[in-house]
């Protein structure tokens, strides 16, 4: 009995898991041919690239959020988590416990991690640099235009 293109059809239906293994080992296999292939369509159609990746990343926030904080700060979800509560689940600096989003501080020369900041309090910092000086600065400026 010849096999046909529908009976393959059906058989890649009822067994998604010997299917993905094949496609995986495959993919092991050919890594580089892949690669190459890939790249090929994505040169050729870079609006249809552009659409796919963005809904992927859409889809999988977590795993580019992983990625991203993995390559940058050298942490992983887990840890980053970890060390906001051990912060008390708040910002680093105003301790407020609400924020539009939360973000991983971190020097700027060493690039060791620091903390978690709210939004405004990590944009603050970026303002003045990380500088303290400037900090200690803008600081003796409030008290010194204090409303009395």
């Amino acid at each position: 009995m010849p096999v046909t293109y529908e009976y393959l059809k059906e058989w890649r239906k009822r067994n998604p898991d010997k299917v993905r293994e094949q496609n995986k080992r495959y993919a092991e296999r050919n890594r580089e041919k892949l690669n190459i292939k890939n790249k090929k369509w994505r040169d050729a159609n870079p609006d249809r690239s552009k659409e796919h990746r963005q809904r992927h990343v859409a889809k999988n926030p977590d795993i580019y959020r992983s990625r991203d904080l993995k390559r940058t700060y050298g942490i992983t979800i887990e840890e980053r988590d970890a060390m906001f509560k051990a912060q008390g689940s708040r910002c680093g600096i105003c301790r407020r416990d609400e924020a539009t989003s939360w973000h991983v501080d971190h020097c700027h020369t060493s690039l060791k991690v620091r903390g978690i900041l709210c939004n405004r309090c990590n944009l603050g910092l970026g303002y003045f640099k990380d500088d303290p000086r400037l900090l200690r600065a803008a600081t003796s400026y409030l008290f010194e235009h204090k409303k009395s």
